[in-house]
């Protein structure tokens, strides 16, 4: 009678305990998936996210990012929001890829070449005069060349969302490029990028790698004889300040993406994975139309402000780098598979 009593009083402590704990469990759960941006997926839950870029608040990279956070709290009815961070508050596209890589970040617009230091894929687009224009690169990347890109991020820990536009490169400083010629004397500043370097060497240019914040006093202290960059950022940067000319040299146009954290995607629902897709694709839309207007206003301002924009001759720029194409794209994963997909689709 005794031993009996004894063993339902156990019974019923062992189910009270387990009732208890697991109640705990479900309540942590949510509430760390409610701070952090992760959880169970419940659809009751909220999401902050942490987004950043490394450009000025009137550059694409920030309006599509604005306007992604203004869809999601629209779409979402006010469950899911975004903070902005211009300007590099978070750090360079390496540092904030490195945290979207590990969830301490949740949301990144950066460059293809700054992904191409964690997915070597990504390096096709610094093959020189890959593209012939920012409508061509952006036909091309948001097809089926993009969805072969975006496919190598899930094991890296990212999920590609939306591309923005494609940003054209130009050689500008305080020397003039008229011909290929021109480059035999120059001192160049690049980013670290190997196609980039390689591209400036074979033409014949002495070339510094800096990070970009150090271009600005080495042009005006003569370090360097010029550096590379979309017409917006010449300007948003200031380099106009320290530059007598904008080489239209084209020999870059990168493609710019925007970016998420793998495992906040898979914190999300089905439901909210679906409007986060088509949020970020209306407002990568958003971001390239401001890309578009801004390129045109650009040389509108640099005659203003004195710049000469110079029409480079670049027959023979094509012909000095054209052996690049296929040596580049064998040194890159899947490289040529690559390159003829882009020019099959051109």
């Amino acid at each position: 009678m005794k031993k009996g009593l004894i063993t339902v009083v156990a019974l019923l402590m062992i189910t009270i305990v387990a009732a208890c704990g697991g109640e705990s469990g479900s309540t942590d759960n949510q509430s760390d998936s409610g701070n952090n941006g992760g959880g169970s997926g419940d659809s009751e839950q909220t999401f902050k996210f942490t987004s950043g870029h490394t450009t000025s608040v009137e550059n694409q990279q920030h309006v599509g990012l604005v306007a992604l956070a203004e869809l999601l709290e629209e779409k979402s009815g006010g469950s899911i929001t975004m903070d902005v961070f211009e300007n590099s508050q978070l750090g360079s596209e390496p540092v904030m890829l490195q945290a979207v890589q590990d969830g301490s970040q949740h949301i990144v617009a950066t460059s293809s070449t700054s992904v191409s230091n964690f997915i070597p894929e990504w390096g096709i687009f610094d093959i020189p005069f890959l593209f012939e224009s920012t409508e061509q690169a952006d036909e091309i990347v948001r097809g089926e060349v993009g969805d072969r890109l975006f496919e190598t991020l899930p094991e890296h820990g990212y999920k590609g969302l939306a591309w923005l536009s494609s940003i054209e490169r130009n050689i500008y400083g305080t020397k003039k490029i008229e011909s290929v010629d021109d480059f035999k004397t120059a001192t160049l500043r690049s980013i670290e990028a190997p196609g980039f370097v390689e591209t400036f060497t074979t033409l014949g240019a002495q070339v510094v790698t800096m990070p970009g914040s150090e271009l600005y006093t080495a042009l005006q202290q003569g370090v360097v004889e010029g550096g590379d960059n979309s017409p917006e950022l010449f300007l948003g940067l200031g380099h106009d300040e320290v530059s007598d000319y904008y080489n239209l040299t084209k020999i870059h146009y990168l493609p710019i993406a925007i970016i998420m954290s793998l495992d906040t995607w898979e914190a999300l629902t089905p439901e909210q994975q679906d409007m986060v897709m088509a949020a970020a694709q209306e407002a990568a839309e958003t971001g390239s139309a401001a890309y578009a207007q801004s390129y045109e206003e650009s040389f509108i301002e640099m005659e203003e402000l004195g710049v000469e924009v110079v029409n480079t001759d670049l027959t023979g720029i094509v012909e000095a780098t054209k052996h690049l194409k296929e040596e580049m794209a064998n040194n890159i994963p899947s490289g040529m598979e690559l390159l003829e997909l882009i020019e099959s689709n051109k």
